[in-house]
């Protein structure tokens, strides 16, 4: 029977990388917290990419609805907003 070898968790930072087993829990600690943070960034910049596409198709909406034509239905409208 095999032996299956167990890899320890490392961490690489400024290039030069560490065994999990040397560092202090504090340090582990901050490791998880900046892990957190790259993730909630990366759904973030995700949520933006999406918020970049309805923006661009709304300003296509808008160009639309600019280029049409006004109808008397309105014109009139518009006549009594004025009143």
């Amino acid at each position: 029977m095999q032996e299956q070898e167990v890899k320890e968790m490392t961490v690489t930072l400024d290039g030069k990388t560490y065994k999990e087993s040397e560092l202090s829990q504090e340090a582990i600690k901050y490791i998880n917290l900046r892990s957190d943070i790259l993730n909630t960034r990366a759904r973030l910049m995700n949520e933006l990419e999406k918020c970049d596409v309805m923006v661009a198709h709304y300003v296509a909406k808008i160009k639309e609805q600019v280029d049409k034509p006004v109808t008397p239905t309105m014109q009139v409208n518009k006549e009594q907003e004025k009143k």
